[in-house]
């Protein structure tokens, strides 16, 4: 049996944009999801809770919630960003 981690926090103040992270509280390994701004706070909420960022997804590619997908891959060792074309 397995936790899942999910966790939102508002990462475009303009839009007010949620990101989300979900995954595995077993592993700690997670996604995340729309990165749409704020990649330092991201990538702090995900430090301080040690979570293992795998892969980011991006729901659609409007600028609010992708805005600081290539950051936060690159942050996380060019972590794999999935999206629709």
């Amino acid at each position: 049996m397995f936790t899942i981690i999910l966790q939102s926090l508002v990462v475009n103040m303009m839009y007010g944009t949620n990101c989300y992270l979900f995954g595995d509280e077993n592993t700690k390994e997670i996604a995340i999801m729309d990165p749409g701004g704020n990649a330092s706070e991201i990538k702090k909420v995900i430090e301080k809770d040690g979570y293992r960022p795998i892969a980011v997804i991006l729901t659609h590619k409007h600028g609010d919630h992708v805005a600081a997908a290539l950051e936060v891959s690159k942050i996380f060792g060019n972590i794999t960003l999935i999206g629709h074309e």
